[in-house]
Order: C-alpha cells, then sequence, then structure tokens
C-alpha cells in the first residue's frame, strides 16, 4: 500500500474535471440555446452558419428593398393614371371642337380647358416625387450602357471615319427629316427592355443640317477638327450614332448578393415628352390634328403604364421567392447553429449523473489512503 501518489483518487479526479466540464458546457448551450456558441464548438460549423447568416440578413433587407421599390412604382403609376384621364379627356374635347357646329368663340373657350389640362400634366410630372425623387420628368429616362471607348456622356456619331460628339437627354430624339435637307429616313433602336440603343440615319444633307436638326431638339453636337459642316451625308447611306450613357436609370438592389439589382426607366411624361406642348383646338383643322396627337400620347402613357405594371408583378413575385428563400435557409443555420435542447437536456442529465458518482468515488479513493493508519496500529 503507498500512500505517496493515490493513484485512484487523481483517476477519480481526472474523470470528474471531464465531467464538470462537459456539464458547464451542456449548460451553456441549454441557455444560450446555441449549440455553436465559439469556434472551438464547431470551426466548420461556425463558418458555414455565418456565411448563412450574412445571407439571410442580405434576403431579408432585399425583401423591404423589393417593396419599397413597388411603393415606388405605385407612385408613378398612380400619377400617370391621372395623366391617362387627362389626356382622355381632351381628346373628348378635341373631338367635340372638330366639330363644323363650333364657332371659333366656342374653340376658343374648349382651348381654354385643353390648356389647364395640359399645364396640369407638366404640373404632375414636375412635383410627383419618391423620397424626393422626381419620376415622371424624364430623370430616369432612355438609358444605354457606357461604352469605355467611346464619350459616356453622350451620344458618339461615326460618320466615316470621323467622329462627332453628341450630349444630351436620351429618352427622346425626334429629328425631322426635312430639317436634314433632303429626303431620307431617321430610325430609333430600341433593345428588348425598350431602351434606346442608336440612331440611325439614312439622310441627304450635310453635318451642318445634322448638328442644326440636334440644336433644335435640345442636344449639342461637337465636331472634330478634321470634320467641317459643309461634309456630306450621303444620299442613301447608313450613318450611325451610337448612343452611350444618358441617365441613369432607376436601380432597384433585389437580392442578397453584389449583383442582385434589376432596372426600369420611365420616359419623360410632361406635355414636351408626350408631343403635346403645342396642342391647340382654335380651328377645326387644329382639332383633327390634335386628335392624332393625342392618340400617340395616350399610347405613349399606356406603353408606360405596362411596363411598370410589368415591373410591379416582377418585384412582387421577387418578394415572394426572397421570403421562400430567406425561410429555408434559416431552418438550415438552424439545424446547424442552434442546440437540440431534449438531445443537450439527456447530455446534461448523464453529466449531472456521473459527476455525483465521480465526486463519491473521489471521497472513496481518499479514504483508502486511511487504511494504512490501522497497520500502524
Amino acid at each position: 500500500m503507498r500512500i505517496q501518489n493515490n493513484i485512484s483518487a487523481m483517476n477519480a479526479l481526472r474523470n470528474l474535471g471531464n465531467t464538470s466540464n462537459a456539464q458547464d458546457s451542456s449548460m451553456e448551450k441549454l441557455s444560450s440555446g446555441f449549440r455553436i456558441n465559439r469556434a472551438a464548438d464547431d470551426a466548420a460549423g461556425l463558418a458555414i452558419s455565418e456565411k448563412m447568416r450574412a445571407q439571410i440578413g442580405g434576403l431579408g433587407q432585399a425583401s423591404r428593398n423589393a417593396q419599397d421599390a413597388i411603393s415606388l412604382i405605385q407612385t408613378a403609376e398612380g400619377a400617370l393614371d391621372e395623366t391617362h384621364s387627362m389626356l382622355n379627356r381632351m381628346r373628348d374635347l378635341a373631338v367635340q371642337s372638330a366639330n363644323g357646329t363650333n364657332q371659333s368663340e366656342d374653340r376658343a373657350q374648349i382651348q381654354l380647358e385643353v390648356q389647364e389640362l395640359l399645364d396640369q400634366i407638366d404640373d404632375i410630372a414636375e412635383q410627383t416625387t419618391f423620397n424626393d425623387m422626381k419620376l415622371v420628368d424624364g430623370s430616369f429616362g432612355q438609358y444605354v450602357a457606357e461604352d469605355e471607348d467611346l464619350n459616356a456622356a453622350g451620344i458618339i456619331g461615326d460618320i466615316g471615319d470621323n467622329e462627332a460628339t453628341i450630349s444630351g437627354p436620351t429618352d427622346s430624339l425626334n429629328i425631322s427629316t426635312a430639317d436634314l435637307g433632303g429626303a431620307g429616313n431617321v430610325e430609333k433602336s430600341y433593345d428588348s427592355d425598350g431602351n434606346l440603343t442608336g440612331v440611325t440615319v439614312d439622310q441627304a444633307g450635310t453635318l451642318g443640317d445634322l448638328q442644326d436638326a440636334l440644336s433644335s431638339e435640345g442636344y449639342s453636337m461637337e465636331l472634330s477638327d478634321d470634320m467641317a459642316r459643309g461634309t456630306a451625308l450621303e444620299s442613301g447611306a447608313d450613318h450611325d450614332l451610337n448612343l452611350t450613357g444618358g441617365q441613369d436609370p432607376l436601380s432597384f438592389h433585389i437580392g442578397a448578393g453584389a449583383d442582385h439589382d434589376m432596372s426600369t426607366n420611365i420616359a419623360n411624361m410632361d406635355t414636351n415628352g408626350l408631343g403635346i406642348n403645342d396642342l391647340t383646338v382654335a380651328t377645326a383643322t387644329d382639332a383633327t390634328d390634335a386628335i392624332a396627337d393625342l392618340d400617340s400620347a395616350i399610347e405613349s402613357v399606356s406603353d408606360q403604364r405596362a411596363g411598370l405594371g410589368a415591373v410591379q408583378n416582377r418585384l412582387e413575385h421577387t418578394i415572394r421567392n426572397l421570403d421562400t428563400t430567406r425561410e429555408n435557409l434559416q431552418a438550415a443555420e438552424s439545424r446547424i447553429r442552434d442546440t437540440d435542447m431534449a438531445a443537450e437536456m439527456a447530455e446534461m442529465t448523464k453529466n449531472q449523473v456521473l459527476s455525483q458518482a465521480g465526486t463519491a468515488m473521489l471521497a472513496q479513493a481518499n479514504m483508502q489512503s486511511q487504511n494504512v493508519l490501522q497497520i500502524l496500529g
């Protein structure tokens, strides 16, 4: 029998310490509700769950972003609903004015209401805002992706081997072929999203004619040093004006990732953008022309509202998908990170029993050394 080293007591003490540590760990998991409270608990699980937490938070914010985007779209669409109503009323007035039963005094009274409605359309375009952003005044008009090789500030015209830099709004480009000095055609091209991507001029005339025509539309055309205003545009040849830059579109971040966004454009919906800024019904002929102009304006507003409605529907589907994805990802993160309370309670109960047993065995081991005293009698 030895008293210098009580191996039984040391063994009982070691096991009791391990049991105590396990019991502390179980208590921490049960009190926090998390299976992983520090990296040492599960290093790989911690890394995976933290990545999931970042995605879950991003998905929640993206859902709120999409809801805000819907509110913006509804604000713009509501304004255009009123614009539609006024355009239809003006069309009715134009039809009334076109009738031969009216005298000039009658048409003058009709024109008064038409002008008030025109002014109100401009007011709507100017005053419709969301978070202090004007929505239907062309601020988010047609947009074309920037080309690093070209001038991102406006339009580049490649005419022959030379370049002409054209800057100005990109939501509309109305060039009369007559303004370009001869017969021909001016066509605008659009992508599948309705964005203006280019203008093709099949036109006789000169660069000066084109410069003047663009100037009348609010554009500034700068010719390079080796280009003269008298440079002829070949009759029957295509001269492409490729757009770059322009107004930024409305961009909505609707996902957890860096590139999870969508964009849309809202054209200029004031009287100038709709082509009715100088609308008059002062004569029967003017009234007849006004009917055609109003039909075109109504179609433009209808197209814009349809586009906004499509965007809203897409956003609503996006919100449902984001919420479903977030729910499933949260469930996956919970399985990795959260404590299984029932299993952990069973583990803690086991550790409590082992702790009591270990304490009792340590007491027994300590009593063994006292038996040596009986030999000394």
